[in-house]
This record gives C-alpha cells, structure tokens and sequence, in this order.
C-alpha cells in the first residue's frame, strides 16, 4: 500500500486483520510515464520530441501501480494489452 493511501485505509484493513505493506511511491509517475512509452513506442513527428517532453495521451494510474507491484516482487510482469 503507498503511504498516501495509508491515512484513509491503513485502520479499516488492520480492522479487517487484512495484510498490507507500506511502500515507498517515490519516481513512480516518472517510472510509469518511461514504461508507457517502452509498452507503446511514440510514433511520427512524437518520436522526434525528446523524451521529457513528450505527455502520454491517457492517465498512467495502471502502469503506476505496476511498477509498485514489479519492485515489491522484484520481477517485471507481463500486460495483455500491449502489442
């Protein structure tokens, strides 16, 4: 569980005797933005932008979350829905 998440549901779990970990969210925006462009590569004129400044077209919220998931297992996972 990331730590901004923890304040709202860190007491309903421990009261549900529900495991949950703190994890350290920090560069995960960061990390998901550089995987959604390994996951869907830019094309035409975007590939020309230089990595920073080219802005993915949809939320990262999934990739988010499983570059947390890929550091706490310490393996990468697979997605479905890349080519």
């Amino acid at each position: 569980m990331a730590r901004g998440c923890w304040w709202r549901w860190g007491d309903t779990l421990t009261a549900l005797q529900i495991p949950s970990q703190l994890v350290d969210e920090w560069g995960t925006t960061l990390a998901a933005r550089e995987r959604y462009w390994q996951l869907w590569p830019a094309r035409g004129w975007r590939r020309l932008l230089p990595r920073g400044l080219r802005i993915p077209p949809r939320q990262l919220d999934d990739l988010a979350a499983q570059v947390l998931l890929e550091r706490w297992l310490q393996r990468p996972l697979t997605r479905a829905d890349t080519p």
